[in-house]
């Protein structure tokens, strides 16, 4: 698949206005996309800059309109920025924004971030078998042989079972349970929404990070790294971990939405925020790249870039599906990409200098979908359903200086058409037999390898400490802190 360039550059202006900061102005240069407007920089240590929507290339009303669609439709925060601008957001925002959600499946976004950044470092190849990175009694040659690429592309061909991939608090350690499980497919060849490999991940990655700074954790390796560079303080968010002791990269950091924006922005300009990089250029790219095997699936992240004839796979919930080569969100424009789970989304349009967040475990597409007779849309985790199209549709209405080249790549600028699809593929729920309770209890087949009830051979098993993390978010809710400045 071709990559698709993500518009990089320093970004232009002058800021007049930031959201909760007043008197503050930051200078920063020009890039042609935002010659002919006003533009915003972010910088780690502040809150969002704020333009009024028309200085960005808005409608006002129109953008009010889509902003209250999405709020009435069970959004408890919506926010978009224009060119590095905050230019509107939902009326529950001011109330919500500070309190940590369940990121569910945006957790896998960060986790790619962080594998990102330390394979920017020269520590990882994404591409090597993980056997490298193992230690040597741990799991057989086949599943030794799989790739960090391949557990971010969700293609390692492992058998998925989601009643086990619920196991929410009950997890003993998702990475060991991966070498329990029966490999299906051929590596790379197959597309499967799972939440065991991702924290495989984390755990090969916790792994290397200790090797070159002996003692650091995964969770403080992401502070420094990621979070610290992009403003987020320790009180926007706890992040669970197993029982086994590692962090959970499936689902589980409960993250306050008002972050959001800041992973966003730093992936609209390339990898950079504040005039730090981050991630390289590269790797942004081969995070917006689709696989062979699902063109709507980069690493970890969603992409509305599939072409006719390309493979293209949903999440089969509640069954697999898929579609004939198109934007999943056929009201956006195809360039855009974005993280997906329960609710959170932080989506990232390139050509528009636009990035959307939203948060909201009641998903947009909820409503919309049980209203249609459609359990392909009401059902949570499925990208491209009714209410995400009528949200975007109204948007993209509200941009007063959209190019003509980008919007001839909306596919559809009308009402949702997509058929109602009433499948239900009930086998990745009730097999293999046993998952979840192997899963909770590390008893039977599906059990992780070296677990018992009592914990996990050569591990911490120290994972209920996270709950220890919980009372940091207070001032964080209450605003009484200090974002870090990178």
């Amino acid at each position: 698949m071709t990559r698709t360039r993500v518009r990089t550059g320093l970004v232009a202006g002058l800021v007049v206005t930031c959201l909760g900061v007043a008197g503050v102005s930051v200078v920063h240069a020009e890039t042609p996309a935002e010659a002919a407007g006003h533009s915003c920089a972010i910088v780690p240590e502040q809150e969002y800059p704020a333009a009024a929507p028309g200085e960005v290339g808005f409608d006002p009303a129109k953008l009010r309109a889509a902003l209250d669609y999405a709020a009435v439709d069970g959004s408890s925060t919506v926010k978009v920025f224009r060119h590095g601008c905050l230019a509107g957001q939902g009326f529950r925002d001011a109330a919500l924004e500070r309190v940590p959600e369940l990121n569910a499946g945006q957790t896998k976004a960060v986790v790619a971030m962080v594998a990102g950044i330390v394979a920017d470092r020269g520590w990882v190849d994404l591409d090597a078998p993980i056997d490298e990175y193992l230690q040597p009694d741990l799991g057989d040659a086949e599943h030794r042989s799989r790739t960090l690429r391949q557990f971010l592309n969700l293609t390692s061909g492992v058998q998925v079972n989601h009643v086990q991939g619920l196991n929410m608090v009950g997890d003993q350690s998702r990475a060991r349970e991966y070498f329990s499980q029966r490999l299906e497919h051929p590596a790379g060849e197959y597309y499967e929404f799972d939440e065991t490999t991702p924290s495989v991940v984390v755990y090969v990655l916790q792994r290397i990070i200790d090797a070159h700074e002996p003692g650091l954790d995964f969770q403080d390796f992401t502070q420094r790294e990621l979070f610290d560079p992009l403003g987020i303080p320790r009180s926007a968010y706890f992040w669970q971990r197993d029982r086994a002791g590692t962090t959970t990269g499936y689902s589980q950091l409960w993250l306050r939405a008002l972050e959001y924006g800041r992973f966003g922005e730093m992936l609209r300009t390339g990898g950079e925020l504040g005039g730090r990089r981050i991630l390289s250029q590269g790797f942004v790219d081969e995070m917006r790249t689709g696989s062979d095997a699902n063109c709507g699936f980069g690493l970890s992240m969603w992409l509305n870039s599939c072409e006719p004839g390309q493979t293209q796979v949903n999440t089969d919930y509640p069954s697999r599906r898929e579609y004939p080569g198109e934007a999943w969100i056929r009201s956006a424009p195809s360039d855009m990409y974005y993280s997906l789970g329960l609710g959170t989304n932080t989506f990232v349009i390139p050509s528009l200098d636009m990035v959307v967040t939203r948060s909201g475990y009641q998903e947009l597409d909820t409503v919309p979908g049980a209203l249609r007779g459609d359990l392909h849309g009401a059902f949570p985790g499925n990208a491209g359903g009714p209410g995400e199209h009528e949200f975007f549709r109204l948007l993209m209405d509200a941009v007063t200086d959209m190019p003509g080249d980008v919007r001839s790549t909306i596919q559809n600028s009308g009402p949702y058409d997509r058929p109602a699809d009433l499948a239900v593929d009930v086998d990745p729920f009730v097999n293999p037999p046993g998952a979840g309770l192997g899963s909770a209890t590390g008893l039977g087949p599906q059990g992780g390898e070296g677990c018992t009830p009592l914990g996990c051979e050569d591990e911490p098993n120290d994972g209920l400490g996270w709950v220890g993390q919980v009372p940091r978010v207070v001032p964080g809710v209450a605003g009484a802190e200090t974002r870090p400045g990178g």
